[in-house]
C-alpha cells in the first residue's frame, strides 16, 4: 500500500500539469494569432493571454508553471551568453562598453528620482530604474531581423546596447537582494520613538555583524565564480570536441545543457542568482567553435519556453490594481518613452554619433523589456518593491512592448530632421571612430546605413560539407579569388582547415543560426555538397528563407530529389546518377578516339569535357 501512494500522487499531478500547458499554449496561439492583425509583437500577446487565463478567469495559477519559467530565463542568460565572443568584439569593445554603459546608467539615474515622484521609496525607485533601464533585445532584434536591418549602421549600434544592457542585468541582480535589506531597514523608522531607539541600536549591532559577513560572502563569491571560469575554459572545450566527435549532433545540446543547468546550480549555493551561472557557462561556451550550432539547437526549445515566461508573468498581473490605476501605468508609460530616448540618444551622441542616429536608436530602444520583468520579479521576491509597485511596471512593460514596430519606425522617420544638430564628442570613447560591431567612418557622413569605404567585390560562397567533393569545389574557388567559407560537422576538420587560415563554422547545414553566422544572409552563393538528400533539401529551404537573391548550388543523388531541391529554391541541382552517366560516357569516348587513333598513327582529338567547368 505504501508503494502506491506516490505512484498515484505522480499520476494525479501529471495530467494537472498537462491541463495547465495545453491551456496556456491554447490561449497563447489564439490571442497572438488575433493580435497579429493589429501588428502586436508576440511577447505582449503572452503577457496578454497570461492575464487572461491567470486573474481575468482564473483557469491557471501562477504556481503550475513557475518551474518552466525560471528554466527559461536560465535558457534565455545561457543563449545570451553564448553570443558573447569577446574575440569577435575585441576591437570595439571600449565604445560599445562605454557609451552602452552610460546610456543605461543615465537612464537608471533619471528614473531614479522620477519614480520616488510616483511615491515609492528611494530602495524601491532604485529597484525600478534598473528595471526601466532595460530594453527588449528579443523584439528589437526581431523586428531589425524582419526589417533586413541588422547590418544597417543603426541596427549595429542598437545591437551593441543591448549587448552591454543584457550584461548589466547580472549586476543589477546581484545588487537586488542589498535593496530589499534597504527596503527592510527603513521600516523601523515608522515606530513609537522608544521602539525605534531600540531597533537602532539592534541594528547597528547586527550591521557590523553583517558587513563582515557579507564581506566573507563576497570574497567566497568571488572565488568560487573565479573557479568555475578557470576551470570551464580548461574543460569545457574538450568535453564539447569529445561529445562532438563520432556522435549525434544532439548528444551535444544535452552536455550543452548540463554544463548551463549545473552553473546555475553552483552559482544558486554561492549565493548568487542562477541566471548568472547560466551565463557564465554561455560565455565560455562562447570562445568553442560549436557555440553556433548549440545556440541554432536550443533557439526554438528556448523561444518555447519564453512563450511560457511571459504567460506566467501575465498569470502574476494583478489586473485589478492594474485597471484601478490605469491613468498612472499611462503617466508611467509616456515618461519611460521619453526617458529613455532622452537618456539614449544623448548619451549615444555624446559619443560621437550623428544626431539623426543617435535619436533612431534611443527611441528605438525606449520600451521596457523582458529583463525589466525579470528584475521586478526578483526585486519582488526580496522586498525591493511591493506587488503593486509591479504589476504597474508590468502593465509599462507590456505597454511598451506592444508600441515597439512603431516607435522604431518613428525614430527611422523623425531622425533626418535632426541632419542640422552637429555631432560632438564629449566622452573618452568615441563610436564615430570605432562603430559598434564594426563599419567605420562617422555616422553622419553618407547616411546612418552607408556602406563601408573598404567593401571588398570578391565573390562570397558558402561550401557546406568539406568532403572530397567540397575540396575540390573549394580549391577551384580558391584559383578564382573567392572568399569561401565552409560549414563542417566533423570536428577535426574545423579544427584542421580552420589552423590553415580558412573559414571554417562547425555546424549542421540545416541550422538557421548556424547559416547566419557562416554569412548565408549576404553570401553570393551557397554550394551544397553534402551526400544527404534529405538535409539537403531542409538546407536550400533554409537558405532560401535567409536570402532571397542567393544563389543555391546543391547536390542530389537521383533526379527525384533533384526536382524537390528546385522546388525548394534551389537555382541549380548536379545529379549524381546523370553526372556518372555523363562521365562514364566522356571517359568511353575518350577511349575510342584513343584507340582510333593509335590504330591510323595519329594523335588523338579528345573531346570536350561534357560537364562544363565551374564559373
Amino acid at each position: 500500500m505504501p508503494a502506491t501512494g506516490p505512484i498515484t500522487l505522480a499520476a494525479a499531478q501529471a495530467p494537472a500539469l498537462s491541463v495547465d500547458l495545453l491551456i496556456v499554449f491554447a490561449t497563447a496561439t489564439i490571442v497572438t494569432l488575433a493580435l497579429r492583425h493589429l501588428r502586436v509583437a508576440t511577447i505582449p500577446a503572452y503577457l496578454v493571454a497570461g492575464a487572461i487565463i491567470g486573474p481575468a478567469l482564473g483557469l491557471v495559477a501562477p504556481e503550475s508553471v513557475e518551474g518552466i519559467a525560471s528554466l527559461a530565463i536560465i535558457l534565455l542568460m545561457f543563449g545570451i551568453g553564448l553570443h558573447m565572443d569577446l574575440k569577435e568584439l575585441r576591437g570595439d569593445l571600449l565604445p560599445i562598453f562605454g557609451v552602452g554603459a552610460v546610456a543605461t546608467l543615465l537612464v537608471m539615474l533619471i528614473v531614479w528620482p522620477v519614480a520616488m515622484l510616483f511615491g515609492l521609496s528611494p530602495p524601491a525607485a532604485l529597484a525600478v530604474g534598473m528595471a526601466i533601464s532595460m530594453s527588449s533585445t528579443a523584439a528589437v532584434l526581431r523586428t531589425l531581423q524582419q526589417r533586413r536591418e541588422m547590418k544597417s549602421f543603426h541596427g549595429r549600434v542598437s545591437f551593441g546596447v543591448l549587448i552591454v544592457q543584457d550584461l548589466l542585468t547580472i549586476v543589477f541582480l546581484a545588487l537586488i537582494p542589498t535593496l530589499g535589506s534597504w527596503t527592510e531597514s527603513l521600516a523601523p523608522a515608522a515606530e513609537s520613538a522608544v521602539h525605534a531607539a531600540e531597533a537602532a541600536g539592534a541594528a547597528s549591532h547586527a550591521s557590523t555583524k553583517t558587513m563582515w559577513d557579507l564581506l566573507l560572502q563576497g570574497v567566497l563569491t568571488i572565488a568560487g565564480v573565479a573557479a568555475m571560469i578557470a576551470a570551464g575554459r580548461i574543460v569545457l572545450p574538450r568535453l564539447l570536441a569529445f561529445a562532438a566527435k563520432d556522435s549525434s549532433p544532439d548528444v551535444l545540446l544535452v552536455v550543452a545543457g548540463a554544463v548551463a543547468m549545473g552553473a546555475a546550480v553552483l552559482t544558486g549555493i554561492l549565493g548568487l542568482s542562477p541566471e548568472l551561472g547560466a551565463f557564465v557557462a554561455g560565455f565560455l561556451l562562447a570562445g568553442t567553435p560549436f557555440k553556433h550550432q548549440v545556440s541554432g539547437q536550443l533557439t526554438p526549445m528556448r523561444d518555447l519556453f519564453m512563450a511560457i515566461f511571459f504567460v506566467a508573468v501575465g498569470l502574476n498581473l494583478p489586473l485589478q490594481e492594474v485597471i484601478s490605476m490605469w491613468w498612472v501605468v499611462l503617466l508611467a508609460v509616456a515618461a519611460c518613452i521619453a526617458i529613455k530616448t532622452i537618456g539614449n540618444a544623448g548619451a549615444l551622441w555624446l559619443g560621437g554619433l550623428s544626431a539623426p542616429v543617435a535619436f533612431a536608436v534611443g527611441l528605438g530602444l525606449s520600451q521596457a523589456g523582458e529583463f525589466t520583468l525579470v528584475i521586478l520579479q526578483f526585486a519582488e521576491d526580496q522586498n525591493a518593491i511591493d506587488q503593486r509597485t509591479l504589476g504597474a511596471a508590468t502593465g509599462v512593460v507590456a505597454i511598451t512592448l506592444m508600441l515597439t514596430p512603431a516607435l522604431m519606425s518613428q525614430g527611422r522617420r523623425l531622425g533626418p530632421r535632426l541632419a542640422h544638430v552637429r555631432s560632438v564628442r564629449l566622452l573618452p570613447f568615441a563610436v564615430m571612430h570605432a562603430s559598434p560591431l564594426g563599419g567605420e567612418g562617422h555616422a553622419g557622413e553618407g547616411g546612418a546605413d552607408s556602406p563601408p569605404d573598404d567593401a571588398v567585390e570578391k565573390a562570397r560562397v558558402i561550401i557546406a560539407g568539406f568532403g572530397p567533393v567540397g575540396r575540390a569545389v573549394a580549391q577551384r574557388l580558391d584559383l578564382l579569388g573567392a572568399e569561401s567559407t565552409v560549414i563542417e560537422l566533423n570536428p577535426a576538420t574545423v579544427k584542421r582547415q580552420g589552423g590553415l587560415g580558412r573559414r571554417v563554422v562547425y555546424g549542421d547545414v540545416t541550422n538557421p543560426e548556424v547559416l547566419e553566422s557562416a554569412g548565408a544572409r549576404e553570401a553570393d552563393a551557397f554550394i551544397l555538397t553534402i551526400p544527404d538528400d534529405e538535409a539537403s533539401l531542409r538546407a536550400v529551404r533554409a537558405v532560401r528563407d535567409l536570402s532571397p537573391t542567393i544563389f543555391i548550388a546543391a547536390r542530389a543523388s537521383f533526379l527525384s530529389k533533384g526536382l524537390l531541391a528546385r522546388q525548394q529554391g534551389a537555382d541549380h541541382v548536379t545529379i549524381e546518377e546523370i553526372a556518372t552517366a555523363e562521365s562514364m560516357a566522356e571517359q568511353v569516348q575518350r577511349e575510342f578516339a584513343k584507340r582510333r587513333a593509335a590504330a591510323n598513327g595519329q594523335e588523338p582529338e579528345l573531346p570536350s569535357s561534357a560537364v562544363p567547368p565551374p564559373t
